[in-house]
């Protein structure tokens, strides 16, 4: 994707580096909950039970926005879900623009090529701010890749 425009926020990049090189891939295929009760009793996620059915107690999720440190004008203009579905062990993460009327896809986190506003850099820096937590305090693991 090659864009004319784009918004970055070196300082903000520096304060809140990518420190595991995760990818929207790697949230969806390589990580696992270590301690998922943990997660749940430090709400750090929420049973969303609009996807509840009769194989599913609903899915648990993490709902992300573009806010900048206290400033609620950058809220949900851009947002994300990570979530997980318990009964099928299964992660899901999706990014959504302009109020959640259209999709937003990246490949990489913090690529200037696909960071096109203030709204698209703070939501990214708010996902990864929250990966490193979890990660850091042994919530979340990465699996390892398989050797070809």
């Amino acid at each position: 994707m090659s864009r004319n425009n784009f918004y970055y926020d070196y300082d903000a990049v520096k304060r809140v580096p990518n420190k595991y090189h995760l990818t929207p891939f790697m949230i969806r295929n390589r990580l696992y909950w270590k301690d998922f009760d943990r997660a749940v009793k430090e709400k750090e996620i929420y049973l969303n039970t609009a996807f509840k059915d009769k194989h599913s107690e609903g899915r648990w999720q993490r709902a992300f926005g573009c806010k900048r440190n206290g400033n609620a004008k950058f809220s949900d203009e851009d947002e994300a879900f990570f979530q997980y579905d318990r009964q099928k062990d299964k992660f899901y993460f999706d990014c959504y623009a302009m109020e959640g009327m259209c999709g937003y896809k990246f490949l990489n986190f913090y690529q200037k090529e696909e960071i096109e506003n203030e709204y698209d850099m703070y939501l990214q820096i708010n996902i990864i701010r929250w990966f490193n937590h979890m990660i850091d305090e042994g919530m979340i693991g990465i699996k390892e890749e398989a050797k070809r």
